[in-house]
């Protein structure tokens, strides 16, 4: 039996559109209870899109990318002497995945990591390649939310596997740099890729917590001049935000921890110093989102001082009329008795008089308001 809540539309609305809107995104799922752990499911909302798979071929002379139909296709390429880039757009095809398998015999439980998409950031090493899970963080000034996806990436000696549900960010500027043949990842290994890639979408998360900046700039504005129920839902969708924020950021830092620190051979001396510079970057974003997390707060406790202190100026103003109309009320009743002898009721100006007194009785009074600094 379900118990209604004692709450209105417009707070039912909120929490609806707060998880469909993302909060869904960042809680774990599974198939099914009790599923075999060698299941390889797509876990998240339907996708409509073409999964596509682009291979980007280089070495310290040479790079070229190509669209390929089937991973089938990357028999061919697996033999050669050069940095094998593999890019599969969209995970929601199960098939492409099982192929992926067959190919290149990496474990059941990766692919099905691969597959669900609610993981969290994580890295696993195995024997022979290392597999790592994070999140790219986009913001939308459209929805103005922020968007969370999952990427993953597969990593061996001479070639790297990216899995990538992200529909705002194709990692263009690490594409470009190796096709363009003038940069330094030409002349490296793929854990240098591995950095740049990871690097790369680092880098997006400022870009996102400088539009989440300007947004708390506004609030902050609008905040000193209102503060209604609209502002309110924006608050405590900022919040949320940066709750998600924190949930996908923060995992990452023990990710690139964990690289600077392996004694896996696939990490070379010489992209462990990328590595340190990553970790520091992905320091700094956390501590920003602490920061961010942490005036959030504070605005939302200023939010509740600001309706606090304005519930007590209306109660305020209301007490001193009631304060000014009390002794009005005692001479009405005064006047008002029954009493068959009043001297004042028989006064020619009787009526002149009592307005006089009123008047000057309430004009002291808000002197002495005044003076007490209570008006």
């Amino acid at each position: 039996m379900k118990i209604p809540l004692p709450i209105n539309d417009n707070i039912s609305k909120f929490i609806k559109n707060s998880f469909n809107n993302g909060l869904s995104k960042i809680i774990p799922k599974t198939d099914k209870i009790a599923s075999s752990p060698w299941t390889i499911k797509y876990i998240w909302r339907k996708r409509n899109s073409k999964v596509t798979i682009s291979l980007i071929n280089y070495n310290e002379v040479d790079a070229s990318e190509k669209n390929l139909k089937s991973i089938s296709e990357m028999s061919e390429y697996n033999s050669q002497k050069s940095i094998k880039w593999i890019c599969v757009k969209w995970v929601h095809n199960e098939k492409i995945i099982h192929e992926i398998w067959e190919l290149y015999w990496i474990h059941p439980l990766v692919l099905e990591d691969v597959a669900n998409t609610t993981q969290r950031p994580k890295i696993e090493e195995y024997s022979e390649y290392t597999f790592i899970v994070l999140k790219i963080i986009n913001y939308s000034k459209e929805k103005h939310e922020v968007l969370i996806e999952q990427f993953s990436i597969i990593i061996w000696k001479d070639f790297v596997i990216t899995f990538d549900e992200n529909q705002y960010n194709d990692l263009l500027w690490v594409k470009n740099r190796i096709l363009n043949k003038k940069w330094k990842i030409t002349k490296m290994w793929s854990d240098y890729l591995m950095y740049a890639i990871i690097d790369s979408i680092v880098d997006q998360y400022f870009y996102v917590l400088e539009d989440i900046s300007e947004k708390m700039e506004g609030l902050e504005d609008e905040l000193m001049f209102s503060a209604d129920q609209n502002l309110l839902n924006k608050i405590y969708s900022l919040k949320k935000e940066i709750v998600y924020l924190k949930k996908s950021v923060w995992p990452l830092r023990d990710v690139i921890n964990t690289l600077q620190h392996s004694e896996n051979k696939l990490i070379t001396k010489t992209t462990l110093i990328y590595l340190r510079d990553l970790y520091d970057h992905t320091i700094q974003a956390i501590e920003t989102i602490e920061t961010f997390r942490d005036l959030a707060s504070w605005m939302l406790d200023l939010y509740l001082s600001t309706v606090s202190n304005k519930m007590n100026q209306i109660m305020k103003i209301l007490t001193i009329f009631s304060a000014i109309f009390i002794p009005l009320t005692f001479l009405a009743w005064v006047y008002g008795m029954n009493f068959e002898f009043m001297p004042e009721l028989t006064m020619k100006r009787a009526y002149l008089i009592w307005w006089i007194f009123v008047i000057i009785m309430i004009i002291v009074m808000i002197l002495i308001f005044r003076k007490k600094k209570w008006i």
